[in-house]
């Protein structure tokens, strides 16, 4: 495999993770019909648009949206509860537990967390890519040389 090709594998599996990111925000649309539902919506969409994009192409620009998409949502999950202070945090998370959505959050949780791992991958790769164009050289074997 070389490194092009390892390279779009890794963008198509990144951008299937988003797919299905969009399929777990959409299914758990079902359990909302407040302003949170708009939140979820967007969510969806958002991880729609960034599978289109990686799916194209995969340069530090697409692969910087993917890793700042996900860590902005992994921080509003932490953070939710602090901007939602009347909430009661025990009861909210026993109805959606009960409800099924609890499952389905901690699945777009771990695939935030695996989407921004490769977008990190994907990211230093392209990187590591383009300064093999721009010098000739591989920065991970500084002795080698490619034309």
């Amino acid at each position: 495999m070389t490194a092009s090709t390892g390279h779009g594998t890794l963008r198509r599996v990144a951008a299937s993770l988003a797919v299905i990111s969009a399929f777990v925000h959409a299914a758990m649309l079902r359990q909302h019909v407040d302003r949170f539902a708009v939140v979820l919506l967007v969510l969806a969409l958002t991880c729609l648009g960034c599978a289109v994009m990686l799916w194209r192409s995969s340069g530090p620009g697409e692969w910087t949206a993917m890793a700042m998409l996900n860590v902005v949502m992994l921080t509003t999950h932490v953070l939710w509860p602090a901007v939602q202070p009347g909430m009661d945090h025990t009861n909210h998370l026993q109805n959606h537990y009960q409800s099924g959505s609890l499952t389905l959050m901690h699945a777009a949780l771990a695939l935030a967390v695996v989407e921004t791992l490769l977008a990190v991958a994907g990211l230093f790769g392209a990187l590591l890519g383009e300064q093999r164009e721009i010098t000739g050289k591989d920065a991970a074997c500084p002795g080698r040389v490619y034309r």
